[in-house]
């Protein structure tokens, strides 16, 4: 359960901040082998109901016509059995909306999730922090390691790890390695931006408007500003991670390296806690670029497609000096082709 949890949490496009739950209900108060009694079980339907029908993003709920379906989920979700059953089958509705982002959390989720938010994990997960480093076969190359963009912490840990390792040395380019990042919060991603684009950056857009995104600069924007940046995606690079990449091309000039285009899966979710401690993560958002483009179901497309990719497990070999990375040897002859622009004043 932990580990169907975890990709969730690691697929979030939008938090600004961590909240602090409203529910009133702990993870302890419910027995999962027990029932609610009938009155609870709708209090809790209608109110979830509700929810999207009124903040959901998408007008057509994934293709639902969401108030005709409702006797016939009410239907189902109350005949539960247990109490694991219900949560169950209200997750499985919400499911059924398939934006591959909104997700309804059991109580005992729900406190799972605040555990994993507040640290009370860290021995069940691995440290996602970025990493910064120069390249053995190319010193003047750095290389940026973004696991997730799902902790508070990235940007300032970036900023650390940019203290650390980035020394006075020349920096000829710069690699961003989101393959595998599932996302996370927004803000993190938008200051790790701020490291190398500034300004309007696109917008964020809900039902009824859009927003600008303008970004100031990071610590380290100045020594980055002319240098040449290359990104790394796969098909398991998602949402903040996308964001992340797509506005590089499009306002940074990076070039994308990666064997298929990102996921996209770009919407922007918003908790929202109930009374019995469950809480439904729902997308009410999304992001467009400053021309106007939307990744949500296109992904960031790569400027340099290699034939052949590294599965994660691959990857990590490869990270070890076990097995040769294509993506990452692709990236360094884009440099290669950077180099040799420069000295013939392309």
């Amino acid at each position: 359960m932990f580990r169907r949890l975890l990709q969730r949490l690691l697929t979030l496009t939008f938090v600004s901040l961590l909240f602090s739950s409203t529910a009133l209900a702990t993870c302890a108060d419910l027995d999962p082998e027990k029932l609610m009694n009938p009155v609870s079980r709708l209090f809790i339907f209608e109110r979830v109901w509700v929810t999207v029908e009124r903040e959901y993003i998408y007008e057509n709920y994934g293709g639902l016509d969401w108030g005709a379906a409702k006797g016939g989920y009410r239907s189902h979700i109350l005949s539960a059995d247990t109490n694991a059953d219900f949560y169950g089958r209200m997750d499985d509705m919400i499911l059924d909306l398939q934006d591959q982002h909104s997700v309804y959390l059991s109580p005992w989720d729900s406190c799972d999730e605040d555990d994993f938010h507040a640290g009370a994990l860290d021995d069940e997960v691995p440290n996602y922090l970025p990493t910064v480093s120069r390249l053995d076969a190319r010193p003047d190359v750095v290389y940026i390691d973004i696991p997730t963009f799902d902790s508070a912490q990235v940007p300032g840990a970036l900023d650390e790890q940019f203290r650390q390792n980035l020394g006075a040395d020349k920096v000829s380019a710069v690699i961003i390695d989101l393959r595998h990042n599932y996302g996370g919060y927004l803000r993190s991603a938008y200051q790790v931006l701020g490291q190398f684009a500034i300004g309007k950056l696109g917008f964020e857009y809900d039902a009824h408007s859009e927003y600008p995104v303008v970004q100031r600069k990071g610590l380290y924007y100045n020594r980055f500003k002319d240098v040449p940046v290359i990104v790394l995606v796969n098909e398991h690079t998602h949402s903040a991670a996308e964001i992340v990449a797509g506005v590089l091309q499009a306002e940074r000039n990076a070039t994308v390296v990666g064997a298929s285009a990102s996921a996209g899966n770009t919407e922007m979710l918003l908790p929202f806690d109930y009374r019995d401690g469950s809480r439904l993560w729902l997308a009410v958002g999304g992001f467009k670029l400053r021309s106007g483009h939307n990744l949500e179901g296109v992904g960031v497309v790569p400027d340099v497609l290699v034939e052949h990719a590294l599965t994660g497990l691959e990857q990590h070999e490869a990270a070890q000096g076990e097995a040769a990375d294509a993506v990452l040897e692709a990236a360094l002859q884009t440099v290669e082709l950077f180099s040799v622009q420069a000295s013939s004043g392309q």
